[in-house]
């Protein structure tokens, strides 16, 4: 309803098919909440750099890439996808670590986080195809040193 009443940004033409939004209040507070647990998964103390909910429809794709430097801990949340799947979304987020040659699917059920290294591990989604729509948060977080731009 929030897309459709305008509350985000529409899709452009290097994100067709995606809404977004940044600095929402409700995902800062969970992407604040979240930092201890992301520190203890990962051995060290991290701190949270920015966020966005993006909702992207039948069409939608994301390029293999890997992150900037503000990501050094990418975490994908799907927080909704329509139709509702019974277990996991037909739309898996691919990953790729250093020296493996191809990249592994990791399907998401709603509500269903994966913390990657987003600079290291080179990620991507094929084209969502008969969907009406695929919704995340996206959480990115650095080392607790790290003293460029948070944005």
């Amino acid at each position: 309803d929030a897309i459709a009443e305008g509350f985000f940004e529409a899709s452009d033409a290097e994100w067709p098919n995606r809404s977004f939004s940044s600095r929402d209040g409700i995902a800062q507070f969970f992407h604040a909440q979240l930092t201890s647990l992301v520190s203890e998964i990962v051995g060290v103390q991290v701190k949270p750099s920015f966020q966005f909910f993006a909702s992207y429809r039948e069409g939608a794709e994301l390029r293999p890439h890997r992150d900037r430097e503000q990501c050094e801990l990418a975490m994908s949340i799907l927080l909704d996808f329509s139709p509702e799947p019974v277990d996991a979304s037909p739309w898996p987020l691919f990953v790729q670590p250093p020296h493996r040659d191809t990249p592994t699917p990791i399907a998401q059920g709603i509500g269903d986080a994966v913390l990657y290294y987003g600079r290291e591990v080179r990620h991507h989604r094929e084209t969502l195809k008969s969907a009406d729509y695929s919704s995340s948060w996206f959480f990115f977080y650095v080392h607790e040193n790290f003293q460029g731009s948070l944005d």
